[in-house]
């Protein structure tokens, strides 16, 4: 049985202990932090993506694959997931000029879509700005609560014998036959290494990485709010706006009655990843203040880390010495392309 270790219990470090127990791998994770799930993992709108720009990277192909695995994989591990409309509406020129762009893409990936006005659109949310001259409707869009997804893998694994070692940093990796990680503990030998730790996997593949990639920092602020409504609301113009600073929109939770606004992108020079004050969540609802004819109430406001690959904002996946992995810069959509990572990453060992 070969020997795993996952460095990092993330979203994309537990889906690939996961799929390499299911593939008959022997694993140990690896986790600096006392729990599982910190990071940009925890701290996210849940979306399950259909589109993610640029449209010929290889986020937006894993994203696709990602999409299609998690019907499948919410029945296996047990979360819930609420699939939903998802309507990518403009206000302007730029998101009328983008929305056949982003029509032909999406039915080219076996997507279905349909040009839709704002009537339809209040049918889903009464609160709609009269201000939406109209949009695409777009079907696959789906939202998970993060934290329950994370917490049902990591109680499965542990039922199955995974061992987790949490609070135990990783100091240093060695390459000979076999990969040796050594920490405060000791030292041990695997067959495989998946380096998946997010804000600190810079530190940790330096060790056998001598070309790593140039990153930024950037802050994804989500706003929880009391609001009804029924679909994802986000702007075509986003396909027009900096490529680094995402989009967002509007997003309903799994919780009926509660809808997240984000994420607004800020660019930091240290990783936060916790819960924020009200000033934080109404400068992020003031951005789509335009989209709804209301001003919703705050619950919570939070904010995770994203580490972005500059300047290719793309997920790089390095192979080193057939038996390492390394993922760089899973940003937005990781949590989305996760499974398809966890696959490619786990029939690169097998």
């Amino acid at each position: 049985m070969p020997r795993l270790a996952i460095v990092g219990a993330g979203i994309c470090g537990l889906l690939t202990a996961y799929t390499a127990f299911k593939n008959g791998f022997e694993v140990i994770v690896y986790e600096a932090e006392r729990e599982v799930g910190r990071g940009a993992s925890r701290f996210n709108s849940g979306v399950i993506h259909v589109l993610q720009p640029p449209f010929n990277s290889l986020k937006s192909k894993l994203c696709i694959e990602g999409n299609r695995m998690y019907r499948g994989l919410s029945e296996e591990i047990g979360f819930k997931i609420r699939y939903m409309k998802a309507y990518l509406v403009y206000t302007g020129i730029f998101g009328k000029i983008a929305s056949p762009i982003a029509t032909y893409y999406l039915r080219s990936k076996g997507f279905r879509v349909r040009k839709v006005g704002r009537k339809e659109v209040k049918e889903s949310c009464k609160h709609i700005s009269n201000d939406i001259k109209g949009g695409v409707e777009v079907d696959g869009y789906a939202v998970v609560e993060p934290l329950e997804v994370l917490n049902r893998l990591y109680r499965r694994l542990s039922e199955e014998g995974i061992e987790f070692r949490l609070g135990d940093r990783v100091e240093k990796i060695e390459i000979n036959n076999k990969v040796t990680v050594l920490n405060r503990s000791g030292e041990d030998e695997y067959d495989y290494i998946v380096i998946s730790a997010g804000s600190d996997t810079r530190r940790v593949a330096s060790y056998i990485d001598d070309n790593i990639p140039r990153q930024r920092l950037a802050l994804g602020v989500i706003a929880a709010t009391r609001l009804e409504c029924d679909a994802i609301i986000a702007r075509l113009e986003i396909f027009s706006r900096d490529k680094y600073t995402k989009g967002g929109g509007i997003i309903p939770s799994v919780k009926k009655g509660v809808t997240l606004f984000g994420p607004d992108f800020h660019w930091i020079e240290k990783p936060i990843n916790s819960y924020l004050g009200e000033e934080d969540g109404l400068k992020v609802v003031k951005l789509y203040l335009d989209l709804i004819d209301t001003q919703p109430e705050l619950i919570e406001v939070y904010g995770g880390t994203r580490v972005i690959n500059w300047p290719v904002d793309d997920f790089i996946i390095k192979f080193l010495y057939d038996k390492v992995a390394i993922l760089y810069g899973i940003d937005s959509p990781g949590f989305t392309a996760a499974p398809a990572i966890a696959d490619m990453v786990i029939n690169k060992f097998r």
